[in-house]
């Protein structure tokens, strides 16, 4: 069966084999008609589903911060899905010029705010609320000196970075999980 793809597949052959074969082959890989900022992409493996980011702006280094961000914030207890690491130790992998990360899939769909009931709404504002108050300590941590990480041994080959939280639960509980926060400025820079 040829795998399915709206990416060349030059780019998700060299993107793949950055991650070793703990990420597996692809099956398929399918452009998402909702999102915000980038492209996303669902990825179908021999080994599962991804979410596969086309970040549109920004330099690889700018990206590894955000994602050390995002890191950190699972850490301090906000839901996250955080990139998948390469063999090299990255979470982004630049093809053709372009930056590519790779992250655990997360089985949800887009809401609009007049889908979200009275409840969720404020959920999801106690969500963006703890995002913005974790945020400067998050970010501290992930500019700090990388000492500690490499110490750690980071892991290779499509693995996590540490153990940040989870996305999951039930019902409304899982909103966190299925909503992105808003952009915090100099964390993701929109698409020129």
């Amino acid at each position: 069966m040829q795998p399915r793809s709206t990416l060349p597949p030059h780019t998700l052959t060299t993107l793949l084999g950055r991650y070793g074969p703990e990420v597996g082959d692809q099956i398929s890989c399918e452009r998402l008609s909702e999102g915000l900022l980038n492209r996303g992409y669902r990825l179908t493996t021999t080994r599962g589903r991804f979410f596969l980011k086309h970040h549109l702006n920004g330099a690889p280094e700018t990206i590894e911060r955000q994602h050390r961000t995002t890191v950190q914030l699972g850490l301090l207890g906000v839901p996250v899905a955080p990139p998948l690491v390469t063999d090299s130790g990255s979470t982004v992998v630049v093809v053709g010029g372009r930056c590519y990360a790779l992250h655990p899939w997360v089985d949800s769909r887009h809401r609009d705010g007049s889908q979200l009931s009275t409840e969720q709404a404020a959920e999801l504002g106690g969500l963006l609320g703890r995002v913005h108050n974790r945020l400067p300590e998050a970010v501290a941590a992930a500019t700090a000196p990388r000492a500690a990480h490499a110490a750690g041994g980071a892991p290779r080959g499509g693995r996590l970075l540490p153990r940040p939280r989870q996305p999951g639960g039930a019902g409304a509980g899982r909103l966190p999980a299925r909503v992105g926060a808003a952009p915090h400025e100099g964390f993701d820079p929109p698409p020129t």
